[in-house]
């Protein structure tokens, strides 16, 4: 009888805990900072549309007992400024093509995506056919390599609809200001996409990788093109280590912008950590996630997904050993906060490349380079020299 007392009461110790923690909601910035504007949803109310593609000119490989099929298709949605009627707002936006982790879908970035389509944004993301948390036969990671001509068939595909008289997103795209962003293995995704010297799109005019595998690029790899870049990274991240990916990105890419969240957590960038809120560091689902779908990938397996990346001579470098998900994880920042600090930065630095007038572009500079770091100081924020070459 004792025994089940102090069961129920642990039960009920636990739960209590529990609630508390889940409930635990970040402040948010004071009215009167420049922060709170750049994280309140801005002048457009948010539309949103379930999306299906299909690339008939490619093919999705096997994986295990899938024995895979001759196209790709994509299931996913489109964000976008609303008015009344819930059509797209008139006049041409931004198209940013947002690119899911390892073993996600394409709502993992939904907070990002609300957040542009309130400032003007037509924002795209689509779950890959083999890196998908339901991909048939388990989330395969090589298929990452396929991923940034996928970007391009998504370019294609849009801008085909925004010269089509009978779709609802005709004439409402603006071709000359298209970015990428990505999270984890979407933010290798969204790297490729914007520099691979074969498989990059030089419609892309901005990137922005969130805790993207970076370590097996070399600063040549970056030299095929210049672009605004930026990274934002997580120094407690239990998956794609900080020092090994991050650090080295403002040496390797000229002019580009790293960002630290200090005690982040990987998985505290993706949509899914506000419900894991509760535990210490979310990164321990991410983990036991990661590493059971990567059970029984040889050496020689990893070996041939990095040939399929590309060459030496590209700048791929080989098979690069990265610390991954260490024993006892240290205690992150709450994933909401997380995500507010990773809000501001994205708005801003698009808003900076992409705004309508000079004067837009100004504000957003101002914010992001000198405001942004100064009012959350969770944050660092360093910039790299641009290329003499």
């Amino acid at each position: 009888m004792i025994i089940r007392i102090f069961t129920v009461l642990a039960v009920l110790g636990a739960g209590i805990w529990i609630v508390a923690s889940y409930n635990k909601i970040p402040k948010l910035p004071d009215a009167e900072l420049a922060s709170a504007k750049w994280l309140a949803h801005s002048f457009y109310d948010v539309g949103f549309t379930q999306m299906k593609l299909k690339d008939r000119s490619r093919p999705t490989s096997s994986n295990k007992e899938y024995r895979g099929e001759s196209s790709r298709k994509f299931e996913g949605g489109l964000w976008y400024p609303a008015v009344e009627d819930d059509g797209v707002a008139p006049g041409l936006h931004p198209l940013v093509i947002f690119s899911h982790g390892f073993g996600s879908d394409y709502s993992s970035g939904e907070y990002l995506a609300e957040n542009l389509a309130s400032r003007g944004y037509i924002v795209l993301s689509m779950s890959y056919p083999l890196t998908n948390m339901d991909a048939p036969g388990g989330p395969l990671v090589r298929d990452v390599a396929n991923q940034p001509a996928d970007i391009s068939f998504f370019i294609d595909s849009l801008l085909a609809m925004d010269a089509d008289q009978d779709s609802f997103l005709y004439q409402r795209l603006d071709a000359s200001t298209i970015g990428v962003m990505g999270i984890s293995l979407g933010g290798m995704t969204t790297t490729m996409a914007a520099f691979h010297p074969t498989k990059g799109d030089q419609r892309i005019k901005a990137a922005i990788s969130l805790a993207g595998p970076s370590a097996m690029f070399s600063d040549k790899f970056y030299q095929h093109k210049e672009l605004p870049f930026l990274m934002i990274a997580a120094d407690q991240d239990a998956l794609v280590n900080y020092v090994t990916n991050a650090q080295p990105i403002l040496e390797r890419v000229g002019g580009a912008t790293l960002i630290n969240i200090k005690g982040g957590s990987h998985i505290g960038f993706s949509s899914f950590a506000s419900h894991l809120r509760w535990l210490n560091n979310p990164d321990i689902i991410a983990c036991w996630a990661v590493m059971r779908n990567l059970e029984g990938e040889s050496v020689d397996a990893l070996d041939s997904w990095h040939d399929e990346i590309g060459l030496v001579d590209e700048g791929v470098l080989p098979v690069v050993e990265m610390p991954l998900c260490p024993a006892e994880l240290p205690e992150s920042i709450n994933p909401l906060r997380q995500q507010q600090l990773t809000q501001m930065a994205v708005a801003s630095f698009f808003e900076m490349v992409f705004g309508q007038t000079q004067a837009e572009r100004d504000r957003a500079k101002q914010y992001f380079t000198a405001e942004l770091a100064a009012e959350n100081p969770d944050i660092t924020l360093q910039t790299g020299t641009t290329n003499s070459n």
